[in-house]
Order: C-alpha cells, then sequence, then structure tokens
C-alpha cells in the first residue's frame, strides 16, 4: 500500500520505507508505475500479486520461510536452501494447495500459517 500511494502521490523511491530488498522495492515502484507487468516467469512475484492484489486462490506465494518450513522441523534456524527453480516452485505449490484443500483453507491462507509458525520458532 505505501508503494502504490507514493505513486499516487508521485514521491520518490527513497522517500517510502518497505521491508524488502531495494531491488524489490524498485520492482514495485516500476509495475506500480505502469512501466513493467508481473510476468508468470517469475512465480514468487506473480503469485504473490495474484494473492494479495486479487485473493487469488489458485497461486501460493512461496518464500523462504515456506521453503524452510518445507524442509526441516528443527526448532531452531539450520542452514537450508532459500529458493527453488520454477518447476521447484509449481510442485510446491500444488502440494501445499492439496493440503490446504484438506484442511478446507485457501493455499495463501496456509501459506501464511506456515509462514508465522517457522518464523515464530526460529525467531524465540
Amino acid at each position: 500500500m505505501k508503494v502504490l500511494q507514493a505513486v499516487k502521490d508521485g514521491m520518490p523511491e527513497d522517500s517510502v520505507s518497505v521491508c524488502t530488498f531495494d531491488r524489490n522495492k524498485s520492482k514495485a515502484f516500476e509495475i506500480a508505475r505502469g512501466n513493467r507487468k508481473v510476468l508468470r516467469q517469475s512465480p514468487k512475484t506473480f503469485a504473490f500479486a495474484r494473492n494479495v492484489g486479487e485473493r487469488d486462490e489458485n497461486h501460493v506465494t512461496i518464500d523462504r520461510w515456506h521453503l524452510r518450513a518445507c524442509q526441516s522441523v528443527s526448532m531452531k534456524p539450520i542452514k537450508l536452501a532459500e529458493s527453488c527453480s520454477a518447476k521447484q516452485y509449481r510442485i510446491i505449490e500444488e502440494e501445499t494447495m492439496k493440503v490446504a484443500r484438506e484442511h478446507g483453507m485457501t493455499g495463501y491462507a496456509l501459506q501464511a500459517v506456515i509462514w508465522v509458525t517457522i518464523r515464530n520458532r526460529w525467531n524465540n
């Protein structure tokens, strides 16, 4: 919302503080300005835009926390892969959606539960 409001108000990128890398903030500004499209070839960005912007139940945003949860049940931080290929992304997304449907949830709702659970587990 901060980025969209900043673009609407004509504010520069450096006047906005967000919780992401500068590269991602710049990408968000370019998308909000209409200078860049969100492409399927960027599965995480595409899923995030569909989840947040459209509440699209056909996509799940797989981030590093989700990947960590898929790889370990550790109660404390350990070194794990924090990225995946587009093919791996689609597999994790589909498996997450299967589990969500089994529990009567949307994929993005389950992803939120997974994210909060592992982040809290590892940040304690």
